[in-house]
């Protein structure tokens, strides 16, 4: 007897979740740890009061900023009822009061939301957006973001490194992400599109994180690695673009070249702030 397709299909989309959960854990615990600060350092906040986390995830950044600002009351809106479900619990678990999370669409905030914000944040959107859709979405953003508030949003380019294996993963992943339909690398239009939306002032921040062997990044990176590399191969697989037994050795590679005194690397996240005046 053969499992049937809904069985099947739940399945998929639990370990889906289980995955990008854990990815976007570990990606919030590396910003945090190697930046210097997870917003940029001319966005102050003493006389907010309200904010919103667009794609919010499971809450990590919220949280985080959550603790910091009490004084702030923000807003966590995702399409994922699980992401949703599981932030709310965190943030419960930490006692934090000054946190509300909902579950919606991100390109229709204002229908969503009705009120306006001091802050709106978003980041790594690439990861769920189509190439074409950048012209709703960011607009999007621009409709809850309250005359002299900031609009602050952070992608990510891809890792430049002199390991053969680390750039042929990255290279399998951009074609993973073309196959799914999603964005490969939007950080040369940022700056564009939030003008284009209406933004003011916009400010380009470049933060370039030091990958390179004895730095603090590196050996982060060699403590998460092995992991992160194994839940995004179920990315890879889905997508078709190398068999498992292949992208396991790639993993061994990769670890291979990490462990190296001569490996040199560099990431660079891209921040954009605007201001609606």
């Amino acid at each position: 007897m053969y499992p049937s397709t809904t069985r099947t299909d739940t399945f998929q989309e639990r370990t889906r979740h289980i995955i990008s959960n854990f990815l976007y854990a570990q990606l919030h615990q590396f910003i945090a740890t190697c930046c210097d600060d997870i917003l940029p350092a001319e966005i102050d906040l003493a006389s907010s009061t309200h904010a919103l986390d667009v794609a919010c995830g499971c809450g990590d950044w919220i949280s985080t900023l959550a603790y910091r600002y009490p004084h702030i009351f923000f807003t966590g809106i995702d399409s994922d009822p699980q992401r949703i479900s599981y932030a709310r619990a965190y943030t419960q678990a930490q006692r934090l009061t000054n946190t509300h999370f909902i579950q919606g669409d991100m390109y229709r905030l204002y229908a969503c939301l009705n009120t306006f914000y001091d802050l709106v944040h978003a980041r790594f959107l690439a990861a769920e957006t189509a190439p074409r859709a950048w012209r709703r979405l960011v607009p999007a953003l621009v409709s809850v973001c309250r005359r002299g508030g900031w609009l602050v949003w952070t992608e990510a380019a891809y890792p430049t490194t002199n390991g053969p294996a680390c750039q042929r993963w990255c290279e399998l992943h951009r074609v993973a992400t073309r196959h799914a339909g999603h964005t490969v690398d939007v950080t040369s239009h940022m700056d564009r599109l939030l003008k284009v939306a209406g933004c003011q002032g916009v400010q380009r921040v470049v933060t370039d994180i030091d990958l390179s062997y004895g730095t603090h990044a590196h050996r982060m990176l060699s403590m998460q690695v092995w992991n992160t590399l194994g839940f995004a191969m179920h990315f890879l697989v889905t997508m078709g673009v190398l068999p498992p037994n292949e992208l396991e050795s790639l993993r061994e590679e990769i670890m291979q070249e990490l462990a190296g005194e001569n490996f040199n690397g560099h990431w660079e996240l891209v921040t954009v702030v605007g201001n609606m005046k």
